[in-house]
C-alpha cells in the first residue's frame, strides 16, 4: 500500500551526488542554449518586477530541467509554464525571500541555515506538491542530510560571490552570469530532489 504523499519520507541511504551531477551535466551540454535562453527570460523579466513574477518564471525554468532530465526537449517558451500554478510557485518563492531576509538578519550562520533549509523548495513544487508540504519535504531531507545541504549552499555560495565581483564592472555580465549558472543548479536540483523521493517518480 503505497503512503500518502505527506507521509512519504527522504531516502537515508548514501547519495550518488556524482550520478546527479553527471546527469545534470549530460543534459545541460544537449539542452543548454534553450535553458540558458529561458534562464535570461527569468532574470529580465523577475528581478524588474520586484520578484512578483520571479516565483512562477523560476519554477518554469525547473519544470523544464525536469522535463530534459527526462529526456523531453523543453521549449524556451515552457518557462511562462509556471504561471499554471502561479500561486504555489509565488508562496514559495515568497517563503524562500523570507527565510533568506531572516537568515541574512542573523548573520552569516543564519543566512547559511536559510538558504540550506530552502534547497528543494522549488523541486518539491515541480513534483505537484503545495507549499506546505514542500516545505516539510525540505525539512525531513535536511535533517536527514545535512552535510549534503550545505555542500551544495557552499557551491551557491561561490557562485554568488563571483557574480557578486563581477558586479563592480557593469550590470550587464552579473546578470549574463546568473542566467548562465542556473539551468544547471537546477538540473542538480531536480535530480538530488529526485534521490531523496525516489518513489514519487518523475516529476510532472
Amino acid at each position: 500500500m503505497t503512503q500518502p504523499n505527506d507521509m512519504l519520507q527522504p531516502t537515508t541511504g548514501r547519495l550518488d551526488l556524482h550520478a546527479a551531477a553527471g546527469d545534470a551535466l549530460v543534459v545541460f551540454f544537449a539542452r543548454g542554449w534553450v535553458l540558458w535562453a529561458a534562464s535570461l527570460i527569468v532574470v529580465l523579466l523577475g528581478v524588474p518586477s520586484m520578484g512578483i513574477l520571479f516565483g512562477p518564471l523560476f519554477g518554469g525554468l525547473f519544470l523544464m530541467a525536469a522535463a530534459a532530465l527526462d529526456g523531453k526537449r523543453p521549449r524556451v517558451r515552457d518557462v511562462f509554464g509556471g504561471f499554471r500554478h502561479f500561486v504555489r510557485f509565488f508562496a514559495v518563492a515568497a517563503i524562500w525571500s523570507i527565510a533568506l531576509i531572516l537568515g541574512t538578519m542573523a548573520y552569516e550562520i543564519g543566512a547559511v541555515l536559510s538558504n540550506a533549509l530552502t534547497l528543494l523548495l522549488f523541486p518539491a513544487i515541480v513534483d505537484e506538491c503545495g507549499p506546505a508540504l514542500a516545505w516539510k519535504r525540505n525539512w525531513r531531507a535536511f535533517v536527514a542530510h545535512p552535510v549534503v545541504f550545505l555542500f551544495v549552499w557552499l557551491l551557491e555560495c561561490g557562485l554568488i560571490v563571483l557574480i557578486n565581483l563581477t558586479a563592480r564592472s557593469t550590470w550587464i555580465f552579473p546578470v549574463l552570469l546568473f542566467a548562465i549558472v542556473l539551468p544547471p543548479l537546477a538540473l542538480f536540483k531536480i535530480g538530488l530532489y529526485r534521490l531523496l523521493y525516489p518513489s514519487n517518480g518523475a516529476p510532472a
